[in-house]
């Protein structure tokens, strides 16, 4: 029963340590799972409305919300400026944040990597008939659109419920406007949208995106009337007029002390339940 103990006490402190996201995407997301909208290494300017955490993950550029739809966490790295806050329930900006935002930037990277690099179960070189991709059976799908410029189009991916999606969009067009739509079972995270070149978005009315938006080097407009559900990872994000961003299937942000001061913490209480446990076995009795 001591022995038990003791190891639970162990496991709990180096699950505390580590301590971080759960993830349900496609590929995961590490720290930027837990972001309505996350800036990589440019600005985030809100004046729509944002449901979920927002962060500005790198140094040297601002954050701005001047109207009053911003009421989430928000996330700033302390090299950056943050110009108006809205009513956010909560700013965060310290040491402990920048490390959070800093593995966010390397955790969206990587995931947008590897999304690149999956195998494919289907490549588009030209449009798909009726602009919609259907799967009968429960999988796992990639699908990669290559060879041409995706432009102001609109594209529907459909699959049961328990799949996962990823769509690799190889090039869109500057200023484009596009529709991403999902249907057949799937939720807003069970799908990626993986934006392989910079380029910028300008979504307008009616131009909707459900699923996770994982554009790293593209900046992102949200303009009046349209809607992006899931989650908006970019370069930079915009929101004008009446746009919203509405963060789903988003995992809890956790962040913890200094992983040197934890690590002190979590090595001591081993150490003292340690001491404690082999003085009362070696006691008569």
């Amino acid at each position: 029963m001591k022995i038990k103990l003791a190891i639970t006490s162990v496991v709990v402190a180096l699950l505390w340590l580590g301590a971080g996201t759960i993830d349900a995407s496609p590929i995961s997301l590490g720290n930027a799972s837990g972001f309505a909208a996350l800036s990589l290494s440019g600005n985030v300017t809100l004046n729509g409305t944002v449901t979920g955490p927002v962060g500005v993950a790198a140094p040297g550029f601002s954050f701005s919300a001047p109207g009053t739809g911003f009421t989430s966490a928000l996330y700033v790295n302390t090299g950056s400026t943050i110009v108006s806050s809205g009513t956010a329930s909560s700013v965060n900006q310290n040491a402990a944040t920048n490390s959070y935002l800093s593995q966010a930037i390397t955790d969206a990277n990587n995931a947008a990597a590897q999304a690149s690099a999956s195998t494919p179960t289907s490549i588009f070189t030209s449009p798909p008939a009726g602009n919609t991709i259907t799967q009968s059976a429960v999988g796992n799908y990639v699908y990669n659109l290559t060879g041409f410029n995706f432009g102001s189009g609109t594209l529907t991916v459909n699959a049961p419920a328990g799949s996962t999606v990823i769509v690799n969009i190889a090039t869109i067009s500057s200023n484009s406007q596009v529709t991403l739509n999902i249907g057949g079972g799937l939720t807003a995270n069970d799908v990626i949208w993986n934006i392989q070149s910079p380029t910028f978005l300008n979504q307008g009315g009616g131009k909707n995106v459900t699923g996770i938006l994982l554009a790293p080097t593209s900046t992102v407009t949200v303009n009046g009337g349209a809607t992006m559900t899931g989650q908006v990872i970019a370069q930079a994000i915009t929101e004008t007029g009446s746009g919203v961003i509405i963060g789903t299937g988003l995992a809890p942000i956790v962040i913890v002390p200094e992983p040197a001061s934890l690590s002190i913490v979590a090595i001591g209480a081993a150490a003292l339940l340690g001491h404690r446990f082999f003085r009362r076995r070696k006691s008569p009795g």
